[in-house]
């Protein structure tokens, strides 16, 4: 999963790299600052701070510049260094321009990034408009990228709108505080057409089946399901986990492909169904997600942004 959430953010700056002009000083600084951090990634990046901060305005180096921002974001992160960690995002969010697939998917990787930075720095201030802002940031994010997750449709593996959607899914559920709204908003294809809201058929309590079926410690994961004409789900993958240990592609656990594999069962035994009071007219998808939220209070997962 590491890799293709890499890759996703590789993808969203394919579009704009035609048009970037030959390296200027700027975007070879941005550069070599990226690769220090990488190399030494426990040491505060002070060079890419700078080089950051250098870039702002500077459109012509917004590709090499969106990158940077986005590791130094991911690094303040994780460091919990909010303030630095705010600021990358800002600058990340400020060179990703246009309204290209690729530039809304950087531009929503980088919103996420700070809608998880808020959800990491108040997560003991549960009634913080900070979470609220967060939450509703993360289903904007969410809203701007499920047409074009549900436009790359049934493919083998989890394309990158879809991961990006997950992620963004995962890490609303996980930080909505007890008292903020769940957003009631249609979400549409890229048609326009309102897609219809759906229910699990066949079973009275899916999240408890799921939740039994699960023995690991607390995270997130969001599950990718495709059905077929009927509504039966013909496979299911897992789109996003958090931590990396629960990933079942990834062998560092000694219960998680168990622990998926029950959950597939379960939702495998149902149907997708229009959900009661849908839109006259609404497309039912044949691409669904599934996200889920196990156990423990926001504080028990460290938020980070992959």
């Amino acid at each position: 999963m590491r890799a293709l959430l890499l890759a996703a953010a590789a993808f969203a700056l394919v579009g704009a790299a035609s048009a970037q002009p030959a390296p200027n000083p700027l975007a070879a600084q941005l550069r070599a600052a990226q690769a220090e951090l990488a190399a030494s990634p426990h040491a505060r990046p002070e060079h890419l701070i700078t080089a950051v901060a250098a870039a702002e305005g500077h459109s012509e180096v917004n590709v090499t510049a969106y990158r940077a921002a986005m590791a130094l974001g991911a690094w303040a992160l994780d460091a919990q260094d909010f303030d630095l960690a705010h600021r990358a995002w800002a600058s990340a969010l400020a060179h990703a321009v246009g309204s290209s697939p690729p530039a809304v998917l950087a531009r929503n990787r980088a919103r996420m990034g700070e809608a998880v930075t808020q959800i990491a720095q108040y997560a003991h201030a549960p009634s913080a408009a900070a979470r609220v802002q967060a939450y509703e940031s993360l289903q904007q994010a969410a809203s701007e990228l499920y047409p074009y997750a549900l436009q790359e449709g049934a493919a083998a593996d989890i394309a990158p709108f879809q991961a990006t959607y997950a992620e963004a899914i995962g890490w609303r559920d996980y930080g909505r505080a007890a008292d903020t709204p769940r957003s009631t908003a249609p979400m549409h294809d890229l048609a326009g057409a309102i897609v219809c809201p759906t229910t699990w058929h066949g079973n009275d309590d899916i999240f408890s089946s799921l939740y039994r079926a699960f023995s690991g410690p607390p995270g997130i994961v969001v599950f990718r399901v495709l059905t077929d004409n009927s509504g039966t789900p013909t496979s299911v993958d897992v789109a996003y986990s958090q931590p990396w240990h629960m990933n079942a592609s990834v062998a560092l656990q000694p219960y998680g492909p168990h622990d998926f594999d029950r959950m597939e069962r379960v939702l495998l035994r149902l149907r997708v169904e229009q959900a009661s009071g849908a839109p006259a007219n609404c497309v039912m998808p044949h691409v669904l997600f599934q996200a889920l939220v196990l156990g423990g209070e926001v504080r028990s997962l460290r938020p980070m942004i992959n």
